[in-house]
């Protein structure tokens, strides 16, 4: 009897372990926050909403309690209160057209303990204007002056030349900031390295960030390539600097500071965006990489619009890990040559028009360590691999995240497009995403997390999918996003509930271009809701 209970307890287990995993109970510690961040969130509404009826005296009396009451909060749960209460007003500011809530939760809650200050929720969930917006900053910039153990913020879209310059007055310990999309200058930039013109800051005073790491300024229109550069030569821990156009303000250091090439100075950013525009190393003056190489030691990370035939310099940085191009128009045999300095390589994104199946095959031969690779392209040429002995190579063992997208363009192949979900239109077949393709990339990757497939997919049904799982069970994928062009595909409801119950990690699943309808994904929708299975489909 207790072999047979034995037996019956290993079939049990057996049979759940290829089921996706269920629904955790959500944590008493996670309903308590989201329960006081929901009062929080009432307490500054009704504050504000009071100020605003002149009730001075009785409204400065019950925000005095609330401040004091929050000092007393460790300084972890302040940081995650704050977050989520701005989340909370954000949310209703969109619904109901009233920011009443928002001006107070700025004003009262970060405290001075905060170390880490997230306003993500101010840019992506509401958009404010006029009086109100003005408003906002300024109590922002105001509140800097309190907040002299910051060590990292996140000002996307909101922060403004004024706020640089309290942060640098007063926020000496700061390390990231994040201040992408918005209107700051020169000015703002300058007063971070404790530089400025009018004597806004004064480095006498201690003004500046010199512990700053990392800084995000990408897609702010009114910063140069010189303000860039003020940054690179006066805060000697930066590692991160996120610009589009970073090689720009590396010339400019490197041509009006000397020393960076005849002495002992050096740069110690890791990474370099130059996605904003094309980048011609060819035009640069003869040996111009290798000084950037010199100057800059520690890259590891970059980020390119550039030719196939810039790809050739950048076997001058031997430390790439990950790499991010542009190529304007087709990879082909100088990015091969670059290959095999790409022996450190983790992540791999490549957009192109053409790229070679040969260019592929050296990936997987050059790159033991590769764990990302993003292919997003018209074409992937002649991409029959099975004359390659691949089936008993190391290809991609390490492989995490894989995502191959076949986009179309127009007749005169000039700007790329993506399909819209609600565009039926049909396509011609195209040989770029094939099973072996699949097989080349997926037969060792055994602990994959991430798959997105996007192509006219005509070849795969149930049948390929389960020979696929057999040979590679991919029991650790969480995210499968398998996207055919074709609406007449043979990816349906049943195929969806196959995958389902094959995958026992999944969580996120698309659906959006099956050949389901929508009622078919909201049937299984509440089948998994009802056995209470962790996958959400998109």
């Amino acid at each position: 009897m207790k072999v047979f209970c034995y037996l019956l307890t290993l079939q049990l287990i057996d049979s759940v372990s290829i089921m996706p995993r269920f629904k955790s109970v959500t944590k008493l510690e996670t309903l308590s926050l989201n329960q006081f961040c929901k009062i929080c969130a009432i307490t500054c509404t009704s504050l504000e909403e009071k100020a605003d009826d002149s009730q001075q005296t009785s409204t400065l009396d019950a925000e005095g309690k609330f401040k004091s009451f929050l000092i007393l909060l460790p300084r972890q749960i302040l940081e995650q209160v704050i977050t989520k209460t701005l989340t909370i007003i954000t949310s209703e500011v969109r619904k109901k057209r009233s920011h009443k809530g928002l001006i107070k939760a700025i004003e009262c809650l970060p405290q001075r303990s905060v170390q880490k200050l997230d306003f993500a929720s101010l840019y992506s969930q509401v958009r404010l204007y006029g009086h109100v917006n003005s408003r906002l900053k300024a109590m922002i910039n105001r509140g800097f002056v309190s907040l002299p153990n910051l060590i990292e913020l996140n000002l996307s879209s909101k922060c403004s030349d004024e706020m640089l310059i309290e942060v640098a007055k007063h926020c000496f310990q700061i390390e990231i900031i994040n201040v992408a999309l918005s209107d700051i200058t020169d000015v703002g930039l300058m007063a971070l390295a404790g530089i400025s013109m009018r004597d806004l800051v004064k480095k006498s005073l201690g003004h500046g960030c010199y512990n700053l790491t990392n800084i995000n300024v990408q897609n702010c229109a009114h910063i140069t390539a010189k303000g860039v550069g003020c940054l690179l030569r006066n805060l000697s821990k930066l590692q991160y600097l996120y610009y589009d156009k970073l090689m720009d303000a590396l010339e400019t250091v490197i041509k009006v500071n000397r020393e960076y090439l005849d002495g002992d100075e050096r740069l110690g950013i890791v990474h370099i965006d130059q996605f904003g525009d094309f980048y011609e190393f060819e035009s640069q003056p003869q040996g111009f990489a290798q000084a950037v190489a010199k100057v800059c030691p520690k890259l590891e990370s970059f980020r390119f619009f550039i030719s196939d035939h810039g790809c050739q310099f950048l076997q001058h940085f031997p430390n790439i890990k990950h790499l991010q191009l542009e190529v304007s128009e087709n990879v082909s045999e100088e990015f091969i040559g670059l290959t095999n300095k790409l022996t450190n390589l983790v992540s791999l994104q490549l957009t192109f028009r053409h790229i070679g199946h040969e260019a592929l095959v050296e990936i997987g031969r050059q790159c033991p360590h590769i764990e990302v690779i993003k292919l997003i392209g018209y074409e992937i040429v002649s991409s029959d691999l099975t004359s390659f002995n691949t089936k008993n190579s190391d290809y991609f063992k390490r492989l995490r995240v894989l995502e191959i997208r076949i986009v179309r363009s127009d007749e005169r192949m000039q700007d790329f497009i993506d399909v819209s979900d609600d565009d039926d239109t049909e396509y011609e077949e195209d040989s770029s995403i094939n099973p072996a393709l699949l097989d080349f990339f997926l037969s060792n990757c055994l602990g994959i997390q991430d798959l997105t497939i996007s192509a006219t997919l005509a070849f795969l049904n149930e049948s390929f999918l389960l020979k696929l799982f057999d040979k590679n069970p991919m029991n650790e994928l969480q995210r499968l996003s398998i996207c055919p062009l074709d609406r007449s595909n043979q990816l349906t409801s049943s195929v969806a509930s196959t995958i389902v119950m094959s995958l026992p990690n999944l969580h996120t699943m698309a659906l959006s271009r099956w050949n389901m309808k929508s009622k078919e994904i909201q049937q299984l929708t509440l089948q998994c809701c009802h056995e209470n299975l962790d996958v959400n489909f998109v």
